[in-house]
């Protein structure tokens, strides 16, 4: 099976000097400051962080972006640093070694990333009885402009009013000029319901005065609720495969995918030989690469269950356990690192979320 490349066009706005953006980019830069809300629609690696970063940087904003999983903020850290340099400007990151050093007043925004085990250190380090205290120490900064990433459980424990001092941390958060929800295609049950509580709630506290969804594949009927309350310009990227066209970017290459069906009793056995298939291949390939991401192979399966029964069939045909990096949510995230001699790594289908691998198989 093949997946076709897409290809977009680049153009250069006036306002940015040698910086080129997608169509999709452009349109919300040149619309940020003309409407409260946005849900931009495009496909994965078509530049969404860029898209909803840019002009938040360029206008010198305070903001809130709220990812799914904790490995997605990490990677959008070092993204929206990126585009800061892109901007010559410079941002301070506040993380669990440097939260209670003085903030660098010679930087221009200030970056915090807050999931639950920050926000535990930060209160057991300054002796606070609460993680609210916690939350307000590292908010409540006035300096610069901030920029927050966190998790939807957190924003929830703060916009239902569950922390210590939430009306403190909630004036605190006033401050935010924009809200930018990531992926909101994956969520679904309580968890939809719970975003939905969240920019409802936020609309009515009066935080994040502009609201950007970003989503891949977007739920029609999601789309039609939302815009019976937030009213948001739909901004849709428009692909263009015109290979005869030379002024495209391609933005996605094409991809050939070898499929085989396996009888689902058998499925872990086969994975198992498929895998010892290419053993040899994958050690040679681990030798002679040596980019930060890379391994020969990735496996997605359908639970953790099946995580652990995989690495104990590798295991006993003579893997090593240095050479599988199994990567779950139970895991201690000390513990979820790819090292120089993984040949595997295994993961639920979580794991497009926030990991971005180069791998052979």
């Amino acid at each position: 099976m093949e997946v076709d490349e897409f290809r977009l066009p680049r153009v250069q706005l006036k306002e940015l000097k040698g910086i080129k953006l997608y169509p999709h980019q452009k349109e919300l830069f040149a619309n940020f400051n003309k409407q409260k809300s946005f849900i931009l629609i495009t496909p994965t690696g078509s530049g969404k962080t860029m898209a909803t970063a840019l002009p938040i940087l360029f206008y010198n904003e305070n903001a809130l972006f709220i990812y799914p999983t904790n490995a997605l903020i990490e990677n959008q850290m070092r993204s929206i640093l990126k585009i800061c340099n892109l901007l010559g400007k410079s941002c301070c990151f506040v993380d669990e070694n440097n939260f209670q050093k003085k903030i660098d007043i010679d930087k221009d925004f200030i970056i915090i990333k807050i999931d639950g085990p920050f926000l535990k250190k930060v209160a057991q380090t300054m002796r606070y009885r609460t993680k609210g205290e916690a939350l307000i120490y590292l908010i409540s900064n006035n300096l610069k402009p901030i920029i927050i990433l966190t998790n939807p459980d957190i924003f929830y424990l703060i916009i239902s009013l569950k922390y210590s001092k939430s009306a403190k941390i909630a004036a605190s958060l006033q401050k935010m000029n924009t809200i930018v929800l990531d992926e909101f295609h994956i969520y679904n049950g309580l968890e939809l319901v719970n975003m939905l509580t969240i920019i409802f709630l936020s609309e009515k506290l009066n935080i994040g005065k502009r609201k950007v969804l970003l989503s891949a594949t977007p739920d029609k009927s999601i789309i039609n609720l939302l815009e019976r309350f937030l009213s948001p310009e739909i901004i849709e990227t428009k692909l263009d495969n015109n290979k005869e066209k030379s002024d495209l970017y391609t933005v996605v290459h094409k991809v050939n995918i070898s499929v085989k069906v396996v009888d689902k009793e058998n499925k872990l056995a086969k994975v198992t030989d498929i895998i010892l298939e290419h053993k040899e291949e994958m050690k040679k390939n681990r030798r002679m690469n040596s980019k930060i991401n890379y391994i020969p192979v990735l496996v997605i399966l359908n639970s953790v269950v099946e995580i652990i029964k995989l690495e104990e069939e590798l295991l006993k045909n003579e893997f090593q356990q240095e050479e599988i990096a199994p990567i779950r949510g139970l895991m201690d995230k000390s513990e979820r690192k790819i090292k120089d001699k993984t040949l595997v790594v295994l993961g639920t289908s979580a794991i497009e979320l926030g990991i971005d691998f180069s791998c052979d198989y």
